[in-house]
């Protein structure tokens, strides 16, 4: 049966006050660099210690790894491109339809009769679609 105390989670054990939390983070990011730093001064020795074979992959795996990095980076200039040009299609839409429903505006017989055409035009494409 749970406890009904809530800091603690069953099988992660208590989760401490909020002030603590802080001050680990703290702690943290004071000895991360000093982490970091020792994991990459000793990387070379260790990936050194492996067979040849092992190396050149890891060498491949990195050169790889750079590649891909740069094509997902073209990958998000262009949803960043994207997302823009299309904000700007969408910044009339929403500023209408904030319009409609503040009541500052009424909708056109035209708008009304046109979501009703294009309602059933997507329930008939629906049915013949199957």
């Amino acid at each position: 049966m749970h406890s009904s105390n809530p800091s603690k989670s069953p099988g992660i054990g208590p989760v401490p006050p909020a002030p603590e939390v802080v001050k680990q983070a703290e702690a943290l990011s004071d000895i991360l660099p000093e982490l970091l730093a020792n994991q990459e001064a000793n990387e070379p020795d260790y990936i050194d210690t492996l067979p040849r074979n092992v190396q050149r992959r890891i060498q491949a795996l990195k050169k790889l790894q750079f590649q891909y990095n740069e094509v997902e980076g073209e990958f998000m200039k262009e949803i960043s491109r994207l997302e823009q040009q299309y904000q700007d299609k969408f910044h009339p839409i929403l500023q209408k339809r904030s319009a409609i429903i503040t009541g500052k505006v009424e909708p056109t017989d035209e708008e009304v009769r046109m979501l009703l055409f294009t309602m059933i035009t997507l329930f008939f494409y629906s049915i013949y679609k199957l």
